[in-house]
């Protein structure tokens, strides 16, 4: 079965509630990637460089408290108090990643199709019949 996490999303201050939930919890993050990060293949205007794409902060041994600022330039919508977040889901699979999303993906509104991605993971993300948002990563072997 996939693990699953909270992912949030922010306005602009990810790196400032991200510092603040690591005081918090007491932990440092796993990761954490700009916008001025990404492959030169998606232009990202110079004010939005400096923003987060990603950041990963461990909670306890099986959850991770993950987040990033929206960006249009990489099609985010703006966000809403209330339902700024997603659950993430790590598969342990390929085949587990391509079942979740298929499966979630059923009368759903689709963001990213489940596709190979730049850092190297299987990504796709759905809002469901429900309105749940997902997003489905499966980090492939290098």
């Amino acid at each position: 079965m996939p693990s699953i996490n909270l992912f949030l999303n922010f306005d602009g201050n990810c790196k400032d509630a991200f510092e603040f939930y690591s005081k918090v919890f007491g932990r440092s993050f796993l990761e954490c990637q700009t916008f001025g990060e990404i492959p030169d293949t998606t232009p990202i205007p110079d004010t939005e460089k400096d923003k987060i794409l990603y950041v990963a902060l461990p909670i306890n041994d099986q959850t991770v408290l993950m987040g990033c600022d929206i960006s249009s330039a990489v099609g985010h919508q703006p966000i809403k108090l209330g339902d700024n977040f997603s659950i993430s889901l790590e598969a342990n699979t390929e085949s587990e990643a391509r079942y979740l999303y298929h499966e979630l993906a059923n009368q759903a509104q689709l963001h990213l199709p489940l596709e190979k991605t730049f850092w190297g993971a299987l990504f796709g993300m759905v809002t469901d019949k429900f309105g749940i948002q997902w997003m489905i990563n499966y980090k492939l072997p290098q």
